[in-house]
């Protein structure tokens, strides 16, 4: 009797689950305490934590999951660090949002970032992105000298630091030639250095926390 009881809680859990997510096209990322996902329809939801904006006013308590906010209405991939996310919609441009220090960026949120984008990459506090003419730019929030210069402005702006790319994940890229690059920005200036040769894709083996892998296609 128990068995029974417990396989149909797990079905009824189940079913509540999948009935939850079929609409979302996306699996759900995440910014800090703040939420994000794309429905069916193309919808970005935003939910959670509004320290970043993205929700509405920083001093508002945490939107829940069935009063979601609508950021975009025709997205199709979204990523998320600690204090900055990303969205590409259908048209490929790339639109932002964050926050710095308790501080949001740009007039408006989400904001247009880059055009003709294919994917990007969201750090915990930099971000990458690859569009379709093969150049990859990076950018993200000041910190150091940066910070201190541009009080005014704490997020760098997107900065081409390579082209002729053909594959961006996290902050490596594959070039045409083979090269494999790592690009990133330190809070300061944005750095894109050569890792190693002849290779064809990049990607990551999970190990455990104490035995990080990549796995190199060459």
């Amino acid at each position: 009797m128990k068995i029974l009881a417990c396989g149909l809680l797990s079905a009824m859990l189940l079913a509540g689950t999948a009935a939850a997510l079929e609409s979302i096209s996306q699996p759900i990322a995440t910014s800090g305490y703040t939420y994000y996902a794309i429905r069916a329809d193309g919808a970005l939801l935003a939910w959670g934590d509004s320290f970043h904006g993205a929700v509405g006013p920083t001093d508002q308590d945490p939107l829940p999951w069935e009063e979601a906010n609508v950021l975009l209405e025709n997205a199709r991939y979204v990523d998320a660090g600690f204090i900055t996310a990303a969205a590409i919609d259908e048209d490929g441009t790339l639109w932002g949002w964050g926050g710095h220090a308790g501080r949001t960026f740009g007039e408006e949120e989400p904001y247009r970032l880059l055009e003709d984008v294919v994917s990007v990459s969201v750090g915990e506090t930099e971000c990458s992105a690859l569009c379709a003419d093969g150049t990859v730019w990076t950018w993200g929030a000041r910190s150091g000298v940066s910070l201190e210069e541009h009080q005014d402005d704490p997020y760098y702006p997107p900065t081409q630091v390579l082209d002729q790319v053909v594959q961006l994940f996290g902050d490596l890229a594959v070039k045409e030639d083979g090269t494999l690059v790592r690009v990133w920005f330190d809070g300061d200036t944005c750095t894109a250095a050569p890792l190693m040769e002849h290779v064809a894709a990049v990607g990551s083996l999970y190990c455990g926390i104490q035995d990080p892998a990549m796995l190199v296609q060459g």
